[in-house]
């Protein structure tokens, strides 16, 4: 079995070698792309931003500074605007 550089197959060639794969074998590639990109925010860091920004978020709700909308309002105001395109 050979190596895959960047070198040698572009993103574009992995991604027709992936669309001649079986619907299965597709589904398992597309898993472990998933598993991979889950491992990697993992990282620290990224973590920490991250309940950073969490924590931020509840503190302005918490002091009335944002205005919270219903999941039902935004949904129905995103297919508006998006039947408008």
């Amino acid at each position: 079995m050979s190596t895959i550089t960047e070198e040698s197959v572009s993103s574009e060639r992995v991604t027709e070698m992936a669309l001649g794969l079986t619907p299965f074998e597709q589904s398992l590639l597309l898993a472990r792309l998933h598993e991979n990109l889950e491992l990697l925010g993992q990282d620290p860091e990224h973590e920490a931003a991250w309940a950073a920004e969490i924590k931020r978020r509840v503190r302005e709700v918490e002091n009335k500074e944002v205005e919270l909308i219903d999941h039902e309002v935004v949904m129905r105001e995103a297919r508006e605007q998006l039947a408008q395109r």
